[in-house]
């Protein structure tokens, strides 16, 4: 096992690490594997005495063999969590995150395989919230890049509009500007949907979630949801279930609540797309996938 980032260190602990690679036959560094992190500094002698949270990312042109040192990313943005490294099709690389400080998705791009990156940039303000009774990824977003179009995609949990929905912003010029946020899920005001997962290829955009809309409206069952937009995400479709439904008092229970975990993921290729997720329907945290034919 080859390990990009090692701390032994109390006053470094090492969280949220994501990991994308440059597939694209048109980049320069194509095969160039990228990974980021969250670095916790705490002061020597007192891990609760948090300091800053700053982003870093190492890279790998040898399939893993060998890794870059790690170099901070996140700049001024001093309490960051939730980092998503995404490539272009030309390997233009951005890293998404949520800037606790900033209070919303910030980007940051290099265009030289992370050797300089661009100043933190706000894509969009968010309204975190908790769900009573579950620990859901309040303020973790989902990434991808469209290798086909080349727009940039970012889904979140939002709450200002209700308990928890799913909101989706886009990028067609290189993260520059974004569009206004646009709710995925369609429900009405009282249920919540968390957790979202986005991916994209040749225009379509494909999202996952958890889902308290469950068709028996009872207050704990709970259901993946999964929405498809077909044009470019300026609108979706309607959510339909992917899993079956399962009561949320059987989840992994912690003292911030019932817990799935902090991710869901979803792929596309060829005619299909493939959600994997955590639900408890054996009455504890399995991971399950699935196929879906839209």
């Amino acid at each position: 096992m080859i390990t990009p980032i090692t701390s032994d260190s109390a006053e470094h602990l090492l969280d949220k690490q994501w990991l994308t690679v440059d597939t694209n036959a048109a980049s320069p560094r194509k095969g160039r594997l990228y990974v980021t992190w969250s670095d916790f500094v705490s002061p020597p002698g007192n891990p609760n005495g948090l300091k800053a949270i700053p982003i870093y990312l190492a890279s790998s042109s040898d399939g893993g063999a060998t890794w870059s040192a790690g170099v901070e990313i996140s700049a001024s943005d001093r309490y960051n969590q939730g980092s998503q490294p995404v490539v272009e099709p030309d390997g233009t690389l951005h890293v998404i995150y949520y800037s606790f400080n900033r209070k919303g998705l910030r980007i940051v791009t290099s265009r030289d395989g992370g050797s300089t990156w661009t100043k933190p940039s706000t894509i969009t303000k968010m309204t975190v919230g908790g769900v009573p009774g579950i620990r859901t990824g309040s303020n973790l977003p989902s990434a991808t890049v469209d290798p086909v179009t080349g727009t940039i995609y970012a889904v979140y949990q939002d709450a200002s509009r209700d308990v928890a929905d799913v909101l989706l912003v886009r990028s067609t010029d290189g993260g520059a500007t974004w569009s206004a946020p646009l709710m995925v899920n369609a429900d009405p005001p009282g249920q919540a949907q968390f957790t979202p997962a986005v991916t994209a290829l040749g225009g379509q955009v494909h999202v996952t979630w958890t889902d308290g809309n469950e068709p028996s409206g009872e207050p704990d069952r709970y259901v993946t949801a999964y929405a498809r937009s077909i044009d470019g995400g300026q609108t979706f479709g309607p959510s339909v279930a992917v899993s079956a439904s399962f009561d949320m008092r059987d989840a992994v229970d912690t003292a911030r609540g019932r817990f799935l975990g902090d991710y869901q993921a979803v792929v596309a290729g060829g005619s299909s797309v493939h959600p994997v997720w955590v639900d408890a329907l054996l009455g504890q945290n399995d991971v399950w996938s699935t196929r879906v034919t839209p």
